[in-house]
C-alpha cells in the first residue's frame, strides 16, 4: 500500500510539473504568435465596428500584448466618422480591451475584462428622458451608451477631456478636464475613481453606486464622496444661482460625502471654506465676504431642500463678526422657487443689510432702512422669501441696534427690541436701555434714553405709511413720559400727526430738547426759548 502511495504521489507531481510547464510554453507561444496574428486585423476589427455602430469607423493599426496570463488588444487612432454637421467625428487615440484567460476558462467565452480609453475628447449629453449620449455616435441625437458602462468588470477612461450636457436639469455645460476615471462593475455594484480639473482646479471624485441600468437612474442608490481645493466659484458654479442673483467671485475648498437614491441627491454633509467671495442681486447691488466656513449639512425634503451650517467662521471688511448656525429653506413649484426660508441664531446687522440690499424687491420701508446703515446684532433671526410674488418677513431680536439718521428716519444708538416686518407693515417691541434717539426732522437735539419700552408698528395703506404706538414709555435724566401716538406719512403732502404723552418728573432746563421744531412756527419757538428757564414739571400732559 505505501508502493502504491509513493508511485502514485510521484506521477501526480511529475504530471502536475508538465502542465505547468506545457502552460508556460503555450502562454509564450501566445505571448510571441498574437502580435503577429492580429497586425493585419484592423480593416476587418473595423467592418464590424461599423457594422455594428452603422457608421464609418477607421482604426490606424492594431497591435496586440500579454499583461498576465491574458491578452491586451490595443486599437490605434480610432475615428468615428459621420456625415452629420451636429455629430461631428469621434477620435481616440488608443483603446485597450484586457481579456481574462481564467474568466474565459470557467465561463467557456471570451469576454472584456476591461476597457481602457486614452486622449480623446468627448461630448456626453444627459437627455430629458434620463438617456445619456455621446457626440459623435450615431443616432437621432446620439446614441445610448447607458448600457456599455456596466459590459466590462472595468472601465478606464483616461487623458480625456470631457463636456457634460445636462438637458435634464436644463443646466449650461460644464467642462472636465484632464479626466482619469475607472469603472469597476460587479453585477449591480459600481465603483467610480475619478480625478480630474474643473475650472483649472483639481477635484477628486469617489462613488460606491448600486443599480442595473444607467438609463434608468431613478433606481439606483448609493454613496459619493468629493474634494476640491481652491476652485473658483464663479465659474464653476455661477450658472446654478437663479436670477436676479449672481456669483461674482469666490474660491472654496470642500471636502463632502453624499448620498444618492431614487435617481436624485438625497444628502450632502461634510466642510466647506470659501474666500473672497462677493454675490451680486438686482441692479448693481453686490455683498462681500472675506472668508467664510464650517460643517454644512444638505438634505432633500418633499417639494425641495434644507441647508445647515455649524461651527461657522465669518470674516467681513477685514472683521471676524458673529455669526452662528444658519439655516437655509428652499420649496419648489416645477423648477421654480417658491419661497426661501433663512434662520440665524446669531448675525451681525451690516451683514443681513447688506444680503437684503441684494434684492429686496420694489421701494420699500426696508430700502428705506438700509439707507440708514444699520449696526448691530440680530439673534433668532428668520426670513421668508417669495421671489415670484415680491413679498417677504423678516422677524428677530436686535441688541446693540444703531442707525443713522435718513429721510424721516431718527438716528438711533444701542436701541434693542424685536421686531417683525414685511413689504407692507411690521412692529417693534422696544426693550432698551443706555441709548440715544434724535429724530432729526422733529427735535433739535439727540436724546439720551435710560429706558425705552413699548411696541411701534407701521403698515402700508393706500400708498401712505402710519406708524403709531398705544404706549411708549420712556425715561432719561430730563424727565419720564408714557405716550399713545400715530403718524402718517403721506406722498406730495405734509406729515400728519396725533400725539398725546403724559409725563413727570420733569426738568424745565431740558424742555428745548424737546420742542417739535418742524411743526412750531419760530415766534412761538423763539418765545419758548426765551422764556423757560428753569423750574420742574411734577406732572402733565400734551397734545399735538
Amino acid at each position: 500500500m505505501i508502493r502504491i502511495t509513493k508511485f502514485i504521489a510521484r506521477h501526480l507531481l511529475l504530471t502536475t510539473l508538465l502542465a505547468i510547464v506545457l502552460l508556460a510554453v503555450l502562454l509564450s507561444a501566445a505571448r510571441i504568435l498574437t502580435p503577429g496574428l492580429l497586425s493585419g486585423y484592423a480593416e476587418h476589427i473595423a467592418a464590424l465596428a461599423s457594422e455594428r455602430l452603422d457608421q464609418p469607423v477607421s482604426i490606424g493599426s492594431v497591435t496586440a500584448r500579454w499583461h498576465g496570463i491574458g491578452p491586451v488588444l490595443v486599437l490605434h487612432e480610432v475615428a468615428l466618422g459621420s456625415s452629420d454637421p451636429e455629430a461631428p467625428s469621434l477620435t481616440l487615440d488608443e483603446i485597450s480591451v484586457d481579456f481574462g484567460l481564467a474568466d474565459m476558462l470557467v465561463s467557456g467565452y471570451l469576454a472584456p475584462g476591461r476597457i481602457t480609453v486614452s486622449g480623446t475628447r468627448l461630448i456626453v449629453t444627459r437627455h430629458s428622458d434620463g438617456n445619456l449620449s455621446l457626440r459623435g455616435v450615431r443616432g437621432n441625437r446620439g446614441a445610448d451608451i447607458s448600457h456599455l458602462l456596466l459590459i466590462p468588470a472595468r472601465i478606464r477612461l483616461q487623458r480625456a477631456h470631457v463636456e457634460w450636457i445636462d438637458e435634464f436639469r436644463g443646466r449650461p455645460p460644464v467642462f472636465l478636464e484632464n479626466v482619469d476615471l475607472m469603472i469597476r462593475n460587479d453585477r449591480e455594484r459600481h465603483q467610480v475613481d475619478a480625478d480630474l480639473s474643473l475650472a483649472g482646479h483639481p477635484v477628486r471624485l469617489r462613488a460606491d453606486l448600486r443599480g442595473t441600468d444607467v438609463s434608468e437612474l431613478g433606481s439606483w442608490s448609493g454613496e459619493i464622496y468629493l474634494s476640491t481645493r481652491d476652485l473658483p466659484l464663479a465659474d464653476a458654479l455661477g450658472a446654478e444661482i437663479p436670477q436676479p442673483y449672481g456669483l461674482r467671485s469666490g474660491r472654496s475648498d470642500l471636502e463632502l460625502w453624499a448620498t444618492w437614491a431614487s435617481g436624485r441627491m438625497q444628502s450632502l454633509s461634510g466642510h466647506i471654506q470659501i474666500n473672497s467671495l462677493e454675490l451680486t442681486g438686482a441692479g448693481d447691488s453686490a455683498f462681500g465676504v472675506d472668508a467664510m466656513g464650517g460643517q454644512f449639512e444638505w438634505r432633500r425634503t418633499g417639494n425641495g431642500w434644507h441647508f445647515d451650517m455649524s461651527d461657522t467662521v465669518w470674516r467681513r471688511a477685514h472683521m471676524d463678526r458673529p455669526f452662528g448656525h444658519i439655516g437655509v429653506s428652499v420649496a419648489h413649484t416645477g423648477t421654480t422657487a417658491e419661497t426661501i426660508r433663512i434662520e440665524s441664531d446669531h448675525l451681525a446687522l451690516e451683514d443681513m443689510a447688506g444680503l437684503l440690499a441684494l434684492g429686496v424687491p420694489g421701494k420699500t420701508l426696508i430700502n428705506e432702512l438700509l439707507n440708514t446703515r444699520p449696526a448691530g446684532e440680530i439673534h433668532e433671526l428668520l426670513v421668508a422669501l417669495r421671489p415670484n410674488q415680491g413679498t417677504f418677513s423678516i422677524s428677530g431680536d436686535a441688541r446693540g441696534l444703531e442707525m443713522m439718521a435718513y429721510g424721516r428716519l431718527p438716528m438711533i444708538r444701542n436701541a434693542s427690541g424685536r421686531f417683525h416686518a414685511t413689504a407692507n407693515g411690521g412692529s417693534l417691541s422696544l426693550a432698551t436701555s443706555d441709548a440715544i434717539v434724535h429724530p432729526v426732522r422733529m427735535f433739535r437735539w439727540p436724546i439720551p434714553v435710560d429706558r425705552l419700552a413699548g411696541t411701534l408698528r407701521w403698515e402700508r395703506h393706500k400708498g401712505s405709511w402710519r406708524l403709531e404706538t398705544d404706549d411708549l414709555e420712556a425715561r432719561n435724566p430730563h424727565i419720564r413720559t408714557r405716550t399713545r401716538m400715530q403718524l402718517e406719512l403721506r406722498p406730495g403732502k405734509r406729515p400728519f400727526l396725533d400725539l398725546q404723552t403724559d409725563f413727570r418728573d420733569g426738568i424745565a432746563t431740558y424742555a428745548p430738547f424737546y420742542y417739535p421744531v418742524n411743526v412750531m412756527k419760530p415766534g412761538l419757538l423763539a418765545w419758548l426759548d426765551r422764556s423757560i428757564a428753569d423750574g420742574r414739571i411734577p406732572w402733565g400732559s400734551a397734545i399735538v
